[in-house]
């Protein structure tokens, strides 16, 4: 029985290819994923195989190296659910004030 151990942390990763359109035509295969703090695409191979493996402990996934992205775990989608609901509250208080909220292109922090 052979097992084949592949680079960790790749559950549920794509696999992209990419061709060199030169004279050689080389194609390289690599398992990617994305960061789930800026959605940057991952090649797991590279990753594995840096010196220090980017690693949100409170996500529990790899991530890239930008300094926001290690240091702090604020995860893509909940900043767009946050970016959804601020919106909302928007458009509820242009509403209620009784203006047409799609007068109103401009969307203010409330």
């Amino acid at each position: 029985m052979t097992f084949i151990i592949g680079t960790p942390h790749t559950h549920n990763c794509g696999n992209a290819t990419w061709v060199n359109g030169g004279r050689d035509l080389r194609q390289r295969q690599a398992d990617v994923q994305t960061c789930p703090h800026c959605q940057a695409t991952l090649d797991m191979q590279i990753w594995a195989s840096a010196g220090v493996q980017n690693f949100c402990n409170r996500c529990m996934k790899p991530t890239c190296d930008r300094k926001a992205c290690v240091t702090d775990c604020f995860p893509y989608v909940k900043r767009a659910e946050a970016e959804i609901e601020r919106i909302e509250r928007r458009l509820g208080f242009c509403r209620a004030a009784g203006l047409d909220p799609h007068d109103n292109l401009i969307l203010l922090p409330v």
